[in-house]
């Protein structure tokens, strides 16, 4: 363990902080949150349907129109009706419909039943949870959740049995709906906590993210409901593509912290948010695989496709319907810049020869390699957005996985090591592959970790990953000084 005097630590600290803060950023003056003025009115989705109802039938079928809303009677009865009764980790549960909502009924060994109305319904592919009202304001995340395609309920921690009184059990303070959810499933979600009672009064304007919550409210002038928007009357400004990721798809689809309260369309992201990056272990993998809960926009900015080239969230996905705007199956959706003569300074790539397997197998798909998946909540798998190449040496040294070995399961690592190499040959010792090896030495405080972040810091050209190696550098300031102008190169 290293240990620095308190103050000089707290120095270090700070300026470390600031400068992985800064080096994703970019060094801009802050801008001020954008709120609702005279101006501006409050609408909800249904006030611009009757303008954009074709945009709005997108919409409305979208994994972000259906991420919350009451319960229904007709659209959970497949989940509580008829009543019936099942065991999950030795606890015995009975849901059903008594009366105006459904509920749900716990009871663990020894200890009296437990039994709670269900209110709300967060998500809807591939996996529905509930949620339970409690006191003071407060809202609970049922830990049981309901498959709407294997139609039967299970536990989104699976085999762990969490106790009450523990923080990560259903009914404790990180599973609160309020403070850990709601933000990123409801329209203008306000959580309205009062720390002197401990108590919430949030608000929402709808259920689900709604047309509000991404293109912030209408201008005066616009249009009023019901009726067309008037004769040379201007829209709302556009974002630009870069501006709408980090502003709009970034809160949600990102492991962070809100820093500074409420936030709305127009701001700048990192102005607002502490995002998480591949800093601690067990979150990624140190080549940038998502490992835990992480979603998917630090991967974005870790990527030399999202950090690097630019490309967007809304390069591949349709910003209504949330599906991508091309094929995965045939690569047209990935040979839109690989294809071709190559967009965006992309090599160009033909998926057969690249791949070495046959052209209408998963093997061929490029997503299979690059964008392998990960279940999380025990039933839904998603997609790594890192764009990573699959390097089984990484799993002999540092326990990495890799999508070969995943396809393959009947080979081992030295298999499909041999096949990367022959297939690929001296491509295989890349930046990821250094890069991968530095962030586990820096994790694990090894001998030479210092040495070897002092070596690849001026050469890192990805200010996400720049951003990750600063403050993996924060313990070997001392032992290392050559790090120190190089941080401050970067401030």
């Amino acid at each position: 363990m290293r240990h620095f005097p308190r103050r000089c630590l707290a120095r270090r600290v700070l300026l470390l902080s600031v400068i992985a803060l800064v080096t994703i950023s970019g060094c801009r003056r802050p801008s001020p949150a954008a709120a609702t003025t005279p101006s501006q009115r409050v609408a909800t989705s249904a006030d611009c349907r009757s303008c954009h109802s074709d945009i709005a039938t997108t919409w409305a079928d979208s994994d972000h129109a259906k991420a919350h809303r009451p319960v229904d009677r007709a659209a959970d009865a497949d989940a509580f009706q008829p009543a019936r009764e099942f065991a999950i980790n030795q606890l015995k549960y009975q849901v059903d419909w008594p009366t105006n909502r459904p509920e749900l009924q716990e009871t663990r060994p020894g200890e009296a039943p437990h039994r709670s109305v269900v209110e709300f319904v967060l998500g809807h592919h591939p996996l529905r949870q509930y949620v339970i009202p409690t006191r003071d304001g407060r809202f609970q995340m049922s830990e049981l959740a309901f498959d709407p395609v294997k139609k039967d309920w299970f536990n989104v921690f699976g085999a762990e049995q969490r106790t009450p009184g523990e923080w990560g059990h259903w009914t404790g303070r990180g599973m609160s709906w309020n403070a850990m959810c709601a933000h990123c499933h409801l329209t203008d979600f306000r959580k309205n906590y009062d720390a002197a009672t401990d108590t919430y009064a949030s608000t929402w304007r709808e259920h689900g993210v709604g047309c509000a919550q991404c293109h912030g409210d209408m201008p005066e002038g616009h249009g009023k409901p019901g009726r067309p928007t008037p004769a040379g009357a201007k829209p709302p400004p556009l974002l630009a593509q870069r501006q709408a990721v980090q502003e709009t798809c970034a809160p949600c689809h990102a492991r962070n912290e809100l820093l500074t309260g409420e936030v709305r369309p127009g701001v700048r992201y990192a102005d607002h948010h502490r995002l998480t990056l591949p800093v601690e272990v067990g979150l990624f993998y140190p080549d940038g695989q998502m490992r835990d809960e992480v979603f998917n926009y630090t991967s974005v900015l870790t990527s030399r496709m999202g950090g690097k080239a630019g490309v967007t969230c809304l390069d591949c996905h349709d910003p209504h319907s949330g599906k991508t705007i091309l094929p995965v199956a045939n690569n047209m959706l990935c040979l839109q810049c690989h294809g071709g003569v190559g967009r965006q300074g992309a090599p160009v790539i033909d998926p057969t020869a690249h791949s070495h397997h046959p052209a209408a197998s998963t093997g061929n798909r490029c997503i299979s390699c690059h964008m392998p998946t990960t279940t999380y909540m025990q039933r839904d798998p998603r997609h790594d957005h890192g764009f990573l190449k699959p390097d089984p040496l990484l799993t002999k040294e540092l326990a990495i996985p890799n999508a070969c070995s995943t396809c393959h399961p009947d080979q081992n690592v030295d298999w499909a090591i041999a096949r990367t190499d022959e297939w690929y040959g001296a491509k295989m010792e890349s930046r990821q592959r250094e890069r991968a090896r530095v962030v586990h030495a820096a994790q694990n405080l090894a001998p030479q970790a210092a040495e070897k972040l002092l070596a690849l810091l001026p050469r890192e050209d990805i200010p996400a990953w720049r951003a990750t190696l600063l403050l993996l550098a924060r313990p070997f300031l001392a032992e290392q000084p050559g790090l120190v102008p190089i941080a401050r190169k970067a401030l």
